[in-house]
């Protein structure tokens, strides 16, 4: 007599259990866990090195320490010679204090010198002020000189570090022209910055090397959050797990029987 409903029984408790776990499984959901999932490694490329499809594209410019050497040279020897010229308009008496011989030789004290430079200095300061920034100018192209090196940087990285305020809070001469347009921002990141536009034309076609790249995926990894389920939904997940292991039994009891 009670084999009928055993099974039934068991009928019922397994679609409840089931239908228990699919709810479950859709509230721990809701809290942003996923089934399943994929992760991708991604990289950029030379364009023409990966049949992948791309992602993204974009340009990498180099520029080599040796090419971009004789610009430098020719540029420092530029500003020196600016300076030259410009300490030959000096006036009669800047002249002569510097030509006099040194203050041992001259029998004067160390106080009437400085007195005489404090004066000097007050009364042509405009002239000094432009010398000393003509003097600047050549160490800055000098120290350039000596720290030549192979560089490069993409346009996305340009893009990302255009709108840095730090790259500008400097009076170097390589960020002469930088805020012009984006090109010039790129000739900065490579250090190309404070030449001529004519100059700028001659390094780019001799100099630079414009790279086409693109983005791809190299590795694609699948993962899944379900090993949190149990732990998450504990009060609901065991107690409907063992409902459906109770309603199996029931009807696997049931079909031993017959």
């Amino acid at each position: 007599m009670l084999r009928p409903w055993r099974s039934r029984i068991g009928l019922a408790a397994t679609l409840a259990g089931f239908a228990t776990l699919g709810a479950s499984l859709y509230i721990w959901s809701q809290a942003g866990y996923r089934l399943a999932y994929t992760e991708r490694d991604e990289q950029w490329v030379r364009a023409d090195s990966s049949s992948a499809p791309a992602l993204g594209r974009d340009e990498t410019w180099q520029v080599s320490a040796a090419c971009q050497r004789p610009y430098f040279v020719e540029a420092a020897a530029q500003a020196k010679a600016k300076l030259q010229a410009y300490s030959e308009t000096a006036p009669d008496e800047i002249r002569t204090w510097r030509n006099r011989a040194q203050e041992a030789r001259e029998g004067r004290s160390e106080s009437a010198a400085s007195d005489e430079d404090v004066k000097l200095h007050a009364k042509y300061q405009d002239w000094f002020v432009a010398e000393f920034s003509l003097d600047k100018q050549l160490k800055q192209w000098e120290r350039r000189l000596g720290a030549l090196t192979d560089r490069s940087t993409s346009l996305r990285e340009a893009r990302e570090r255009i709108t840095d305020v730090r790259l500008y809070i400097s009076e170097e001469s390589g960020l002469a022209g930088a805020g012009r347009d984006f090109e010039h921002f790129v000739y900065f990141l490579l250090g190309l910055g404070g030449f001529a536009d004519e100059q700028m034309t001659a390094i780019k076609a001799a100099c630079i090397k414009i790279v086409p790249t693109k983005l791809v995926v190299t590795a694609t990894t699948w993962h899944s959050d379900i090993w949190r389920w149990p732990g998450d939904q504990t009060f609901i997940f065991w107690p409907a797990l063992a409902l459906t292991a109770f309603g199996l039994a029931l009807i696997a009891t049931r079909s031993l029987q017959r």
